[in-house]
Parts: structure tokens; sequence; C-alpha cells
């Protein structure tokens, strides 16, 4: 993947900036209108297409070559595994962020080798967009099926285990941690039926809420605050973006699961230290004995938002206030003495070194007659033509091609549409130089331009 061209987290970064959007929907949707109605609906629905958005961004900015189709090929395959869990496993309330990441990672690791696949000649004709996308769907759920009774049992037994930790200020800490460990696989909600009880919360239930609370809704902008106040400059304008849909985020939708997946690939000091705290802030609320509720609370915390119970305390706002204050120091004393501890994945840690500009004609025309050399001479090769960065090339005879002087060309990647036609990924240069070839072809009568087929009608003898 390039390293400065589509760095992983700033991909991520465009589906999550929808949901302040779908929280302001929610909110306008409150009402009986049918302007009202259809404004709920919208909101709705950017929450229910998250994970799917995620896996079609995530599908892309892994694929380090272009691939038309990748968007399509990423969400059948996401329809594909949120449908089978919920035929299988109805019972897995929580997977779709697991479905989405794993969907994603398979979809841009599996298709170069689907690309590369050789089929039998009898099934020549299979070849193409749609074989890739019936084989990455079909190992999307090969992958999925064992997956399936790891997740029936983890699911009951993290619940167990928030039980147990729920009983003591010490084990707060872990329930808090861990919490915050599990939000990127969106697994966290889990911990959210320990409150299934609304009409009887005790003093601990009643000590998660309020940590809950102020964690999410003032620890992380807090956070990003910090990383405002000291973005490092290789990569500021993006570390500005990440701390701005940051504290949007977390202070107008509540959703915490692929937002804190972002956090974790742009920072994972920072993640580690918000989990650390978190932990901490659990703890202290349980110690305490602390408890209020807020109502009408968006994304993720709706399970949470209690209206029955009565809000009106001052614990409430010194809570706030130390969570906000404790992570915005923390993390600015971490940016402070480790500048780069913000680093996008996929993103050098130094400025963007500029496009190298094309050769000269000089050096263009050396370097095509290296390829005619490499691709076996020009009376080898039938057709040509460029398209961004390939080169779709049609020859006479493949095994006249010289794959080891391609390489060393600047070939980065080479690809076989079937027995004599083949696409080779040259980069920036691919258009210059196709046009420099057809005039060496040209020279010499010779006409390298791509022909329709054309299936002349059959005639008696």
């Amino acid at each position: 993947m390039s390293c400065s061209r589509s760095p992983l987290a700033v991909h991520l970064l465009l589906p999550i900036a929808l949901m302040p959007v779908a929280s302001l929907m929610c909110w306008l949707g409150d009402g009986n209108s049918l302007l009202q109605a259809l404004c709920w609906q919208c909101g709705v629905t950017l929450f229910a297409l998250l994970p799917l958005l995620l896996a079609i961004q995530l599908a892309r900015a892994l694929q380090p070559e272009p691939f038309p189709l990748q968007a399509l090929n990423a969400a059948l395959g996401y329809l594909l595994l949120s449908s089978t869990l919920e035929q299988l496993a109805p019972e897995l309330n929580h997977s779709d962020m697991i479905a989405a990441l794993l969907t994603g990672i398979i979809s841009a690791r599996l298709y170069p080798r689907l690309a590369r696949l050789r089929l039998p000649p009898l099934l020549h004709s299979f070849k193409g967009p749609a074989i890739i996308l019936m084989l990455n769907g079909l190992v999307c759920l090969l992958t999925l099926l064992p997956l399936i009774p790891v997740l029936l049992w983890l699911e009951p037994e993290l619940l167990r285990l928030g039980h147990h930790w729920l009983t003591s200020p010490d084990k707060g800490f872990a329930l808090g941690f861990i919490y915050q460990l599990l939000t990127p696989l969106g697994l966290n909600e889990l911990f959210h039926d320990l409150l299934s009880n609304h009409a009887a919360l005790n003093q601990p239930q009643l000590s998660f809420l309020a940590a809950h609370y102020a964690i999410q809704l003032f620890g992380l902008p807090g956070m990003a605050l910090a990383i405002l106040k000291h973005p490092p400059q290789p990569i500021k304008r993006a570390a500005l973006a990440a701390a701005i849909v940051l504290m949007l985020t977390s202070l107008l939708s509540g959703v915490t699961s692929p937002l804190l997946l972002v956090l974790l690939l742009v920072s994972p000091s920072l993640f580690f230290i918000h989990a650390l705290l978190a932990g901490l802030i659990m703890a202290f609320c349980l110690q305490v004995k602390l408890h209020f509720i807020l109502p009408g609370l968006p994304g993720d915390l709706v399970p949470l938002s209690i209206d029955t119970l009565p809000f009106g305390n001052l614990q409430f706002f010194w809570l706030v206030m130390l969570t906000f204050s404790v992570y915005y120091v923390c993390c600015r004393l971490l940016l402070t003495i480790w500048p780069n501890a913000i680093r996008l994945l996929g993103m050098n840690s130094h400025a963007a070194e500029p496009v190298a500009h094309l050769a000269p004609d000089s050096d263009l025309s050396v370097l095509a007659i290296g390829y005619l050399k490499a691709l076996g001479g020009m009376g080898n090769l039938i057709s040509m033509h460029a398209s961004l960065t390939y080169l779709t090339i049609e020859v006479d005879n493949p095994l006249l091609l010289d794959n080891s002087a391609l390489q060393q060309l600047g070939v980065i990647t080479r690809f076989e549409l079937d027995d004599r036609k083949l696409q080779l990924l040259v980069g920036p240069i691919a258009e210059p130089l196709a046009d420099k070839i057809q005039t060496l072809a040209a020279r010499q009568s010779l006409d390298l331009q791509p022909r329709e087929f054309v299936i002349e009608p059959f005639s008696l003898r």
C-alpha cells in the first residue's frame, strides 16, 4: 500500500464522520410528523449501515492495487456473513464489527491471489470479476464458520465475568479495562446486559453507568482536545481531522466501536492509555459509590438510557470535570514526551515525498525499448493499451516474456487475464509509456491498438 496516499485510519474516518449526522437526524426526527419520521429513519439507517461502510472502506484501504469492483466485493462478503450469522446463530447480537473487519481484510488480501488464479481451459469463460466476487464470498463464509462456536462460547463467558468484576473496585478496574479493549470489536455491548433489569439497579450497576457516561461523553473529548493542542507536524492535518471526528462523534453520536478502532490505528499508545484510564475511573466510581442517570442518550448509549430514574446530582459535574481533566493531562503529557505517539497506519513519520516527475522523452524512449525486449520484441506484440497505472498487453508467444527483466524495468505486479493477454502495473508512467511504444510500432507499420472481437456469421460451403 502506498505509504502516503491512503492511510488506513483516514479511510475509516469517512464513514465514522457520518455518525454525528446520523445522531442529528435522529434528534430532528423526535416527533410525529412525516418529515420527522423521515429524519428518524435516515438516522437509524446510517447507524445500521456503519459496519457495511467500514467493511468497504477497510477493503479499499488495504488493497494495494486498484480493483474497480472492490466496494462491491467487500459489500457482498459482508452481507453474506451477516445473513449467515443471523440464520446460524441468531443469539449473536454483537458480531457486526467482527464480520465487517473480517470481510474487509479478506477482500483486500484475497484479490491479488484470485486475479492470478489459473483456471483450466474449459473454465476460461468464467474468468473475470464475477469469479472473484463468488470466490471471495465463499472464502469469507468458510472463514466465519469456525468462529461461530467461539463467539457462542465467548459472549456468555464475558457476560459472566462482567457480573463477577462488578462486585468490587479492584475487579471494576478489570471491567473498565477489558470493556475498552473489546470495543474495537464491538463486543463491549455485551456488558450492557449487566443492566438488563432497569427496575432494580443496585449500587455497583449505577456506578458502572456513571463511569461509562463520564468516559464516553467527556473522557474521549478530553483526549481529542489534547491531540488538537499537540498535533505532530508531519501528519498535522490528518491528526486534527481524527481529533475533531473523535470529539464530535463522542459527544453527538455515542458510537464507540469504530471510533476506538480508528484510535487504535492512529495511536496504539493513546488507545492503551485510554483503556487504563477507563479502568481507573471505573474502579473509582465503584469505590466512592457514585450514582446518577443521564436520560436520552444516543448511539451505543441507548441501552444505558433509563428515563425512570432521577437526574440532578452534583456528583455528575465533578466526576465529568475530573474525567475530562485526567484524560486531557495524561494524553497531553504522553504527546509531549513522545511526539511520535500518533502515527497513521500506512503513513511514514516523515512528510510525504512528492511524486516523481515523469522521465524525459529520451529516457522514456530507452524505457520503451527495454519493455519491448522484455516482452519478446516488437513482433511478439499483438495489441497494447494503457489505463491509468496499467498496461494491458496481448502477445503472440507468452514463453518469450522475460519476467526478471520486467521487474527490473519497474513492473510492480503482473496479472494474467488469459493465455495471451496480461496486465502490468507500472505506475503513473503507463500512458506515456504506451504512447511511446505505439509510436515505435507505427514506424514499423504495426498497429497495436486493441481490436473489438466480432463474431462473423456462419457460411455453408
